[in-house]
């Protein structure tokens, strides 16, 4: 959902996102990448497993899961001690779907929709997924841990806190971009802090 051309890091001078230029700087910052697909779910599926969708068999976003069989990144991290954890803000990447497989907590929960007789939402903001990851973090010990943060702000509808479209008036997904950004570096400094 975050294109490259629109990050810092990659040479956009319009748009202020320090935390993701940081892990940049201090991490790898890959120049070409390829996905196997445009789509949430099989990219996901491949992310985690390293295999491509006729492996893994999840071809588009609905309607596939991923097998249980499947051996993902948690699995192996867990199986040898890490601490997993998962916070997912879209619907497409519930449970259901098997992204949960080797990660000790899974957390997908939507807010309710007050306007519609409390049923969930489809996504949750950014703020409200982190502040979930870091109400786990606060509960980690020295213990190694892999922490999953799906954020989804940056994709269509577009709804940027107020503070984020006054500063990019006009373009509302560089405004939740760094929004994205903002949050993402709240997670960071907690880590730095625990």
């Amino acid at each position: 959902t975050v294109r490259a051309d629109h990050l810092h890091c990659y040479g956009d001078k319009k748009i202020l996102t320090p935390n993701i230029d940081a892990l940049a700087r201090q991490g790898v910052l890959f120049e070409k990448t390829v996905a196997q697909t445009p789509l949430t779910q099989p990219s996901h599926a491949s992310i985690f497993t390293g295999e491509n969708p006729n492996v893994h068999h999840v071809r588009d976003t609905g309607g596939f899961a991923l097998q249980p069989s499947s051996v993902t990144l948690a699995t192996i991290l867990r199986k040898h001690g890490w601490d997993t954890a998962a916070f997912v803000s879209s619907s497409v990447l519930k449970k259901v779907f098997g992204f949960s497989q080797g990660f000790s907590v899974y957390d997908d929960r939507m807010p309710d929709d007050a306007k519609n007789n409390g049923t969930a939402l489809a996504t949750r903001s950014a703020g409200l997924t982190v502040d979930h990851a870091l109400q786990w973090l606060n509960t980690q010990s020295q213990q190694p841990f892999f922490v999953w943060i799906h954020l989804y702000d940056a994709h269509w509808p577009y709804h940027p806190p107020p503070q984020f479209r006054k500063q990019y008036p006009g373009d509302p997904y560089d405004a939740e971009i760094a929004y994205t950004d903002q949050q993402v570096g709240r997670f960071l400094d907690a880590v730095r802090k625990k």
